[in-house]
């Protein structure tokens, strides 16, 4: 098989813009918050003044790859998207991000957007870290001298065909388990109305009064090794479950030290509070010891709250507004540990928290099944891309 390096095959390695503060009657700007899970998302969507000189130059097209050049989070460095104008505006892109425009007579650019997220590019990116001050700045001159595979034209079209029908397939995946989650919102909130509102009267207490403990993982953290306790960093706490397939290690011995201060069990709840992901929650299941680091927050719930109301109530959007409104905005977004004790909390009769979350056990084994039908289909989807790169 052919390979070239991603410089030959480009015609635009470029990084963009920024421009000043505006407005939804300017330019949207895409951040790499902007990109979420290799798609585009116009969440959370910027709109900057930007001179007229510039716009051609920064303008989206569709098959361009947008990719993340500079975060404060080293593990979001390179995550991209293959841009498709969603409703035919004109789109810029930031000068955190990079824009690669591939030459289409020797590479689809959709080839191109699966290989940068193929385990081979993910490799390659853990090479070059080692050159740069934690990835936190990608070196876009050895990104771009990575190798790509080149396959006949003919056979490049059947292969983005396949790889477009299985990711289809995990994107329907996804959309069934976002369903079963918003029919736990709805549940939630024709049990106990909005907590904004508070219609029902609930007396409201702050986190740490709910809690016997409401603490961050390590400042400092240990030394990494092979194997021993797992490590859980932000990017393993996703929304309703833990991801461990993922994971760094600490010796015995020092997780043994960190416990003593923070020890996360069965039930608690971990908040990420550092990083591009603040908000987002997870209940612990039964599974092996564990320590965390200083951008996840552990919290116990006491005996006057349940854990499942108590997650749910962490989600909604009072709360999240909540949190939002109170991080910090310094080069990496925190979440003061004083911020997350005080945040307000309605509290129910026990009973019906009790109610709600019996129903959520009923849900969950749904959820798992659905949870392992999509790691079949990631494993599908990356054994194919395994054989067409590899």
């Amino acid at each position: 098989m052919e390979r070239k390096r991603l410089n030959e095959v480009l015609i635009l390695n470029q990084s963009g813009t920024w421009g000043d503060e505006g407005n939804e009657n300017d330019f949207p700007v895409l951040r790499s918050s902007n990109i979420q899970d290799g798609r585009l998302t116009l969440d959370d969507l910027v709109y900057r003044k930007v001179a007229k000189n510039k716009i051609d130059e920064f303008k989206l097209e569709d098959g361009d790859i947008l990719v993340t050049k500079s975060s404060g989070s080293s593990h979001l460095i390179g995550k991209c998207c293959l841009f498709k104008n969603p409703n035919g505006k004109t789109f810029l892109y930031s000068n955190f991000t990079q824009r690669l425009r591939v030459n289409k007579s020797i590479l689809l650019p959709e080839l191109l957007f699966h290989y940068l997220n193929s385990s081979f590019a993910k490799e390659y990116l853990q090479k070059i870290s080692n050159t740069t001050s934690g990835l936190r700045n990608l070196n876009m001159k050895d990104y771009a001298k990575q190798l790509i595979p080149i396959l006949p034209m003919a056979e490049q079209q059947k292969i983005a065909s396949i790889l477009a029908q299985a990711d289809a397939a995990r994107q329907k995946r996804k959309q069934a388990n976002q369903l079963t989650e918003q029919f736990l919102q709805s549940a939630f909130l024709e049990m106990f109305g909005d907590l904004g509102e508070n219609k029902n009267g609930y007396k409201v207490f702050e986190l740490k009064d709910l809690c016997t403990k409401v603490t961050d993982g390590e400042h400092n953290i240990p030394p990494r090794t092979e194997s021993g306790i797992p490590l859980v960093m932000a990017r393993n706490v996703r929304d309703g479950y833990l991801d461990l397939t993922e994971l760094d290690f600490i010796s015995e011995e020092d997780h043994i030290k960190a416990n003593k201060r923070c020890n996360p069990e069965e039930g608690d709840i971990l908040l990420v509070c550092v990083g591009a992901t603040i908000g987002r929650l997870t209940i612990v299941p039964r599974t092996n010891p564990f320590s965390i680091v200083r951008s996840v927050a552990l919290i116990k719930p006491d005996k006057k709250i349940n854990s499942q109301y108590l997650l749910k109530a962490l989600q909604s959007n009072y709360v999240q507004a909540y949190m939002m409104s109170r991080r910090s905005t310094s080069a990496q977004a925190g979440l003061y540990l004083n911020q997350i004790q005080k945040i307000p909390i309605p509290l129910p009769p026990l009973p019906l928290q009790q109610k709600f979350a019996a129903l959520v056990k009923q849900v969950e084994r749904l959820r798992t099944r659905q949870r392992e039908s999509e790691r079949e289909l990631d494993n599908l989807f990356q054994s194919l891309m395994q054989r067409y790169f590899g």
